[in-house]
């Protein structure tokens, strides 16, 4: 193999970010929905929950560790500690992602 030709074939490493996780789907698609669910994600867009990873939601949202910790806590307390306080946690979180994310349309769901 000549050092023009890259590796291929079944000895080829894949490209990086595909196996060590840096490659994802690309940024949240349309409105993005605060509102949790037993067990799963507190964002969500057109295509399902969005994930709690902070370089993500930092990279593609702009969001900061500490509101994307926040909205973390508020998605699992949504499999036990629902009422009043916690959709007031919710109507907080809603406006600091707007907020911090102003280029983006963000609806909340309780």
């Amino acid at each position: 193999m000549s050092e023009e030709t890259p590796a291929s074939g079944w000895f080829a490493h894949a490209p990086l970010g595909v196996e060590d996780g840096l490659d994802d789907e690309g940024p949240p698609v349309g409105v993005i929905r605060l509102g949790g669910d037993y067990g799963g994600a507190a964002l969500w867009d057109e295509r399902g929950g969005i994930g709690e990873e902070p370089d993500y939601l930092g990279r593609h949202l702009g969001l900061s560790p500490e509101l994307v910790a926040d909205t973390a806590e508020w998605g699992q307390d949504w499999d036990g500690g629902r009422g009043p306080a916690h959709d007031e946690r919710g109507r907080v979180l809603l406006a600091r992602l707007r907020d911090e994310c102003p280029g983006r349309e963000f609806v909340l769901r309780l």
